[in-house]
């Protein structure tokens, strides 16, 4: 059975989403959906139950032979053992991690409105979900809709010297290959020609995923909560919508499905497809608001030591990062 050989570990709302939709499209590369297993990382604090190994390698079982296998899950580089798991489920091969990056303090901004429209989140404003954060790593103050509550501690996130040189010690430096924002956002296509490089397989490929990264807004909090309901059928939550669905899971989960839905499958995908539809109805794409500007200027006071920091530890020019957000 395939397993995985290389891995985007994140940084969260760095641009891991046009990054996997682009490889998926690749022929030399597999990459299953959804996106972020998040199997790696029992450090990590989840809402739901872990994936078994098996589970997790099913996923992996219609790679086509020949092909480089890989997953996304953005977690993985604030997990303090995430680095070393992969290590040694990837023995005797070494593995490769693609890491994306952005300024600290916009990545952080970017993930609390992400989880205001998820409703991951529920302190609206930004410096109070801050300041709650010493309440959440002591688990309270969790909404319920959190999946991951390590993703609701927008500090621990963005602490990335610490968390690139996890990578760089069980990796080896020459298997981490660091992507920045400001690079994907002027030149996709270029970043995307590296990265190929860097997995070693044709970098002449073109992909047709568009590149943004725009703030949302839910059209209608009903519906929103209505597709969530819908949703949580799928994660063993319980609910009275889709009966159908929670039959299907528990065929899955009794192992009647077989690898990527089966004979089920095909009633379980258009069902994912009208949520999914309506998702997208749901959502209204608009520019974010400002960050108050003492914060701001809090923030980038903080954080300056570390972009610094990281600025010699990947050998990158980050000076456009110390005087703006």
């Amino acid at each position: 059975m395939a397993k995985p050989d290389f891995f985007i570990v994140g940084a969260p709302r760095s641009g891991t989403t046009w990054l996997w939709s682009s490889l998926r499209e690749h022929p030399q590369l597999f990459l299953p959906d959804p996106k972020e297993p998040h199997f790696f990382g029992s450090d990590l604090a989840l809402t739901r139950g872990r994936t078994t190994r098996e589970e997790y390698l099913r996923a992996f079982a219609d790679a086509p032979l020949g092909t480089r296998a890989g997953e996304a899950s953005v977690l993985y580089l604030c997990s303090e053992r995430a680095a070393e798991e992969i290590a040694e489920f990837s023995r005797p091969e070494p593995p490769s991690a693609i890491v994306m990056l952005r300024h600290p303090v916009e990545m952080m901004y970017s993930m609390h409105a992400h989880h205001l429209f998820t409703r991951e989140e529920e302190i609206a404003d930004f410096g109070a979900a801050l300041a709650a954060e010493p309440d959440r790593a002591r688990g309270l103050r969790i909404p319920e809709h959190t999946l991951h509550v390590d993703s609701i501690r927008y500090r621990r996130l963005a602490s990335f010297p610490d968390q690139i040189r996890r990578y760089f010690e069980h990796f080896g430096r020459e298997s981490v290959h660091i992507v920045l924002y400001d690079d994907l956002a002027e030149a996709p296509d270029r970043v995307l020609h590296e990265a190929l490089r860097f997995l070693d397989v044709d970098p002449s490929f073109r992909t047709s995923v568009g590149f943004r990264n725009e703030n949302r807004r839910a059209r209608s909090g009903t519906l929103t909560r209505l597709l969530d309901r819908v949703s949580s059928a799928g994660r063993g939550r319980g609910t009275d919508l889709l009966p159908h669905e929670l039959e299907l899971e528990r065929h899955r989960r009794r192992g009647l499905s077989g690898h990527g839905g089966g004979w089920l499958g095909p009633v379980r995908r258009p069902a994912r497809r009208a949520v999914r539809a309506l998702r997208e109805w749901d959502t209204l794409h608009e520019p974010r608001g400002a960050m108050e500007p003492a914060l701001r200027q809090a923030l980038q006071e903080e954080f300056s030591p570390q972009i610094e920091e990281l600025s010699e530890l990947i050998d990158r020019d980050l000076s456009r990062w110390l005087v703006s957000g």
